[in-house]
């Protein structure tokens, strides 16, 4: 499943994120449906500096009480690696991490994919 265009999808679910989105359901007792996953990543701020390349989308507020959604991928397949909510702050959840873009756009993203040379 994806939210754009089946040609240029935004992202791939992987078994791990399918597991994360239960365990979130099942503990904030909202259902994350592929809309909201894709409007949090649009609104995130965006991170890297894991060994992996993998990206980290930071979305302030997703969820009642002020909670952040924060949603692992690796841009190159585009699949989901993780999705959890936090009550840290973004200086805190990213403060180990480079911000690559205050703002998602798939620009930055082929940007980056670029400079990362894979």
């Amino acid at each position: 499943m994806s939210v754009s265009s089946l040609d240029d999808p935004l992202f791939i679910h992987s078994t791990h994120s399918l597991e994360s989105i239960s365990k979130i359901e099942t503990s904030t007792g909202i259902k994350i449906s592929d809309e909201i996953i894709g409007e949090a990543i649009q609104k995130s701020q965006v991170f890297t500096g894991h060994k992996s390349g993998a990206l980290t989308f930071i979305s302030e507020g997703t969820f009642p009480g002020g909670k952040n959604l924060v949603i692992g991928q690796n841009p190159f397949t585009k699949k989901l690696t993780t999705m959890y909510p936090s009550r840290q702050s973004i200086d805190k959840l990213g403060k180990d991490l480079i911000k690559i873009s205050e703002t998602f756009s798939k620009e930055v993203i082929k940007s980056y994919q670029e400079k990362s040379g894979f």
